[in-house]
């Protein structure tokens, strides 16, 4: 509002003010000069000025008017017939007559003549014949050397308007101006951030006219600095850009009210063939006018009004302006000095508030004026201004985003929609206040309802307590100074606690955060009785965080007694490593086959890990060599679940197929064998990893004639009842007879198989003792854990990630819903899956978890 009334109006510095105002009146009488409610300042001979007269029990308001030797120039009076005349401010006044009043003031008594007249706001107007006719004042064209210094008078300042400050307000209404403040900082433009709009876009209609080109001015030397920073500043800014225009307009250098410089357009010769847009301007005096009943008033600033408006792609080369050294740019905002800039500003203006703040909402371009009766409603209506100011520049952010791509806005049918989509399927804005009215439902809450019924009948007595809009309150005082809680938290009964958990935890912006996390949400704002309580259970019970989060808990299960085996190859386990990368041979994988009672292992490369070819090996290359073993043990893999393994069980009659989904490394041996294969093929194959299948067979040699850290002896030794010979080196330095070649001893053969009984005892022992070590170290942080049949559990689920399916194990869910259907072993488990039924297999207790009840 100040940019506008000193738009409208000059200075009028400290010095003059006093010469007049001493000059035509002495300070014996004034209770107050009430300059500081003027609305604008002119020289004061042409303004009315508001004066305050009180003596003797003798009050009156009225207007000081020393411009004029009478407060009306003579005018006809034959039968009080109207006429018009202007007073001092050159308003016209109709004049419906005269009547004589008698004034009194100070004991003396004078008839004076008043004029009657329309259109005027204030009830009497005394002019410098009332202050002659009391001897109130010298002749206001005395020399001003007359004039009676009088100290306590409080000069305006040049340029600045005295109006209802914020010290006059009480607290309650500071804290809600506050926030009202607060909501416009988030709209307030800075050197580096200039709000826009797309409400309006300029438009430079030449018609058929030729492209105009002047010549650039000369811009003055210690001014270049200034306008290339002012160049570089918009372009940053997105005000201006590079032009190739034909167009050119020269720019100048405007000094601003404040002694700054503006940088404009002489665009003169542009408008000369630019359609003039005739849209209607406000009247200055109506908007004064209206500003005279106002109790509150606020104002606001457009900064870089005209900049906020962008300029339509054609007409940007028609501002094209060129500066000696920078080049030639052009506007993309509409720029200061265009006939229709103006016009255009305020049919933004009218469309951002509309009719609806007709009488309230007052605004010449740039400048905005808000009114008021109270401050109530001025509050609200400072609220509604910060939507409309907000609504008119959110589209545009987008759109400036979104310009640098090519794309076509199309409707996409419901049907069609991979998600909702957000304008359409957005939440209410007071659905957060529906609930909070909600709260008054306090039926099957007899805490609640009791606490209410106690702090609405005594609330002196609950100091910490209090029933808002039949709401209660309680008190929680937070000790950190920077924390956004609400002091006073919203108490919430037990019938509706369910609902606010949902909304502080299931939420999107609550994103199914952990105990303490949704608890500090929920005390921000929300209070009752022990409310983590209530937030522990709420949160264990969530079935979204029961599929997607972690236990964060010691694994269940204990370690299973060891198996009675009794000799090789009676007990097989069998498992597969790769994909590794096609060695020269072309292998990808590696079958491995392991003797769970001498620990002997072979490993078998191959080309593919197709089940027909792995049963092929199993069968021709390991049981034709070793017999056919009592149980082979194994994982779910495609390859052991497969009809041809079924059939070679069927074929050999072998008795046991031992599955379990993902074992532990105890419970299959080869993949303990595994660890040691790939390890070895790490350390032997060097920067070429396709050479890794030249040392598989090498590396099985070791394994099986290495002494077992368990069992003391080797897998050869065990399996084959003597050590394997690593070199010749062993065998005597001398060349054998074709007779000490035939001959066998026999009989030290047999002694020496005579030794593998005792050894195996010492085997059995070596294997039990090794058993009770491993137990105590893998009981020591684990519980049995047992489940019943029927009973709802979650069992870990190991997706893998596919590009092709657009899909990630890392966002896919932990654990999936089952139902216990068969108890396998105290550690294994058949499950079913929840919702369908199906048969999952056998599970080891460490992938199940506990099922809660949903919430």
């Amino acid at each position: 509002m100040q940019n506008l009334f000193s738009r409208l109006s000059s200075g009028v510095s400290e010095s003059e003010q006093l010469d007049i105002i001493m000059t035509n009146m002495s300070p014996f009488f004034i209770s107050r000069l009430a300059l500081s409610e003027v609305s604008s300042i002119r020289e004061l001979k042409d303004v009315c000025a508001r004066l305050e007269l009180a003596k003797n029990k003798c009050e009156f308001r009225g207007f000081l008017n020393p411009g004029d030797t009478s407060i009306i120039p003579d005018v006809c009076k034959v039968n009080n017939r109207p006429s018009a005349s202007a007073v001092g401010n050159n308003n016209k006044l109709c004049l419906l007559g005269i009547v004589c009043l008698p004034i009194a003031y100070a004991g003396k008594v004078e008839m004076i003549d008043f004029y009657v007249c329309e259109d005027i706001n204030a009830p009497i107007i005394l002019g410098v014949d009332f202050l002659r006719k009391f001897d109130l004042c010298q002749d206001i064209f005395a020399d001003v050397g007359n004039m009676v210094c009088h100290e306590s008078m409080n000069l305006i300042k040049d340029n600045e308007i005295h109006l209802h400050e914020v010290g006059d307000l009480t607290e309650d209404q500071r804290v809600e101006l506050e926030l009202v403040v607060d909501r416009f900082r988030e709209l307030a433009a800075t050197d580096s951030k200039l709000g826009f709009t797309t409400l309006e876009e300029h438009v430079i209609d030449t018609g058929d006219s030729s492209p105009i080109k002047q010549k650039f001015y000369p811009i003055p030397f210690h001014h270049r600095d200034y306008v290339r920073r002012e160049i570089e500043n918009m372009e940053r800014l997105g005000i201006v850009e590079k032009s190739n225009s034909p167009w050119n307009s020269p720019i100048l250098l405007v000094p601003k009210a404040n002694g700054e410089l503006r940088l404009c357009l002489d665009s003169r010769k542009l408008n000369s063939v630019t359609k003039i847009d005739s849209y209607p301007m406000p009247r200055v005096e109506e908007i004064l006018d209206s500003l005279n009943n106002a109790k509150f008033i606020s104002s606001l600033d457009l900064k870089s009004a005209f900049f906020q408006i962008g300029l339509e792609q054609s007409s940007r080369e028609k501002t094209c302006f060129s500066v000696s050294g920078l080049g030639s740019w052009q506007f993309c905002r509409m720029p200061f000095g265009l006939v229709n800039a103006t016009a255009r500003m305020m049919r933004l203006m009218d469309k951002v508030f509309g009719p609806e703040f007709s009488g309230s909402v007052f605004y010449y371009v740039d400048d905005v004026i808000l009114i008021s009766d109270s401050f109530s409603n001025h509050i609200k209506l400072l609220h509604e201004v910060v939507e409309k100011l907000k609504n008119a520049g959110r589209l545009a952010r987008w759109a400036i985003r979104l310009s640098q791509y090519n794309f076509i806005v199309e409707h996409r049918k419901a049907a069609e929609q991979a998600a909702p989509d957000a304008l359409s399927r957005a939440p209410a804005s007071d659905e957060l206040f529906k609930f909070q009215a909600s709260v008054l439902a306090l039926e099957g809450d007899s805490w609640y309802s009791g606490m209410f019924k106690k702090v609405s009948a005594a609330p002196g007595k609950f100091p910490d307590w209090r029933v808002i809009e039949e709401r209660l309150y309680k008190r929680v005082r937070n000790s950190n100074p920077l924390a956004v809680d609400c002091e006073w938290k919203l108490v919430v009964p037990e019938s509706l606690r369910n609902e606010v958990l949902k909304q502080c935890h299931d939420r999107p912006e609550a994103a199914h955060l952990g105990v303490f996390k949704t608890f500090k949400r929920l005390s921000q704002s929300y209070f009752w009785p022990k409310m983590i309580n209530d937030v522990k259970r709420y949160v264990k019970r969530c079935q979204v965080c029961l599929a997607h989060k972690s236990v964060n808990v010691p694994p269940p299960g204990l370690m299973e007694n060891p198996k009675k085996v009794q000799r090789p190859f009676q007990v097989l386990s069998t498992d597969i490593i790769g994909p590794l990368p096609r060695s020269y041979s072309g292998y990808k994988f590696i079958l491995v086959v392991s003797d769970y009672f001498t620990k002997y292992t072979q490993l078998f490369p191959m080309r593919s890990s197709l089940a027909k070819s792995v049963v092929s090996i199993i069968e021709n290359q390991f049981l034709m060599r070793h017999g056919i073993p009592q149980c082979i043990i194994m994982d779910n893999g495609p390859q052991y679940i497969s009809n041809h393994m079924k059939m070679l069980k069927a074929k050999y009659k072998i008795p046991n197929l031992f599955y379990n989904c993902r074992f532990l490394p105890q419970n299959n041996p080869a993949e303990r064998v595994n660890r040691v294969v790939v390890t070895a093929l790490a350390s032997l194959v060097g920067t070429d990893q396709r050479h890794w299948s030249d040392n598989i067979h090498k590396i099985e040699f070791a394994m099986n004639t290495a002494v077992h850290e368990v069992t003391g002896y080797s897998p050869f030794l065990l399996t084959f009842g003597r050590e394997a010979v690593l070199s010749g080196d062993w065998y005597p330095d001398r060349e054998l007879s074709v007779e000490e070649l035939q001959f066998v001893d026999r009989d030290l053969y047999a002694s020496m198989l005579l030794h593998l009984k005792p050894l195996f005892e010492n085997f059995n022992a070596a294997i039990k003792k090794s058993y009770h070590r491993s137990r105590t170290y893998y009981n020591k942080n684990r519980t049995q854990v047992e489940y019943e049949v029927g009973q709802v559990v979650w069992k870990r689920e190991y997706p893998l990630s596919d590009a092709d399916k657009f899909f990630a194990k890392k966002l896919a869910p932990k654990f999936k819903k089952c139902v216990v259907q068969r108890k396998v072993s105290p550690v294994s488990y058949e499950l079913q899956d929840f919702h369908s039924g199906k048969s999952l297999g056998r599970w080891h207790i460490k992938d199940i978890v506990k099922s809660e009840p949903d919430n």
